[in-house]
């Protein structure tokens, strides 16, 4: 592809609080990509990628196993019978595990994530014979994960902030069953309004837009 062309990387040594880790960098978007080449078990805390937000800040996206998630997340009951919208969902594995789970939902899964999946796949495939064996397999897993998103027999991916999806989408407006944030949806949100709160306001904001989405009776799953 063309972008392969603005792709770099190099290896950060870390120290004894971080492992060694590739770094893969986009340089058109500023795309991130930080693979650890030590073989250590991601955390709740690890991101594997970071994105440039229009502020200059950076947003982390992570890519949690299920075990990474914090309770409420974790020990949430699957169930084929409901509608699920994943906020933020990054490369964290709760929808693709729900799709893995059960061989076909009556309610396609719906994602409201900017993420450019298509460019993460194009670096995880460019890190892939740059890193040791040992790292492999966690690339391997994250873009099946992507395959998975980015089925739409399987998954209704929106690809744009939760702003903007309610806007641009009112059909997704009250219908879930569980409505799922993991730090998605505060980490992405930009706008004048958004920037100028404080924590505590930016907070609020993204509830109530987490709550539009789900039925009167919802379950509501923000970390």
């Amino acid at each position: 592809m063309e972008t392969m062309t603005f792709i770099k990387h190099r290896e950060i040594k870390g120290d004894l609080q971080n492992p060694r880790y590739l770094e893969v960098e986009e340089c058109e978007t500023g795309y991130l990509l930080n693979v650890n080449i030590e073989g250590l078990k991601y955390t709740f805390s690890s991101h594997i990628f970071e994105v440039p937000k229009p502020d200059g800040e950076h947003c982390l996206v992570t890519a949690r196993d299920m075990s990474g998630y914090k309770a409420l997340i974790r020990n949430h009951q699957q169930s084929r019978e409901l509608q699920y919208i994943d906020v933020g969902a990054g490369l964290g594995e709760f929808t693709p595990n729900l799709i893995r789970k059960f061989d076909s939902l009556p309610y396609k899964p719906i994602i409201i994530d900017p993420f450019n999946y298509d460019l993460a796949t194009e670096m995880m495939e460019y890190a892939f014979d740059k890193v040791p064996e040992i790292s492999q397999p966690r690339l391997i897993e994250l873009l099946d994960r992507i395959r998975i998103i980015k089925d739409k027999n399987k998954i209704r991916l929106i690809n744009t902030k939760l702003s903007e999806a309610i806007v641009n989408f009112p059909e997704i407006m009250g219908i879930s069953d569980v409505v799922l944030d993991s730090h998605g949806a505060y980490t992405h949100q930009s706008g004048e309004t958004y920037l100028s709160a404080d924590r505590k306001e930016r907070k609020k904001i993204i509830k109530n837009l987490l709550y539009s989405l789900g039925k009167p009776n919802a379950e509501i799953l923000i970390e």
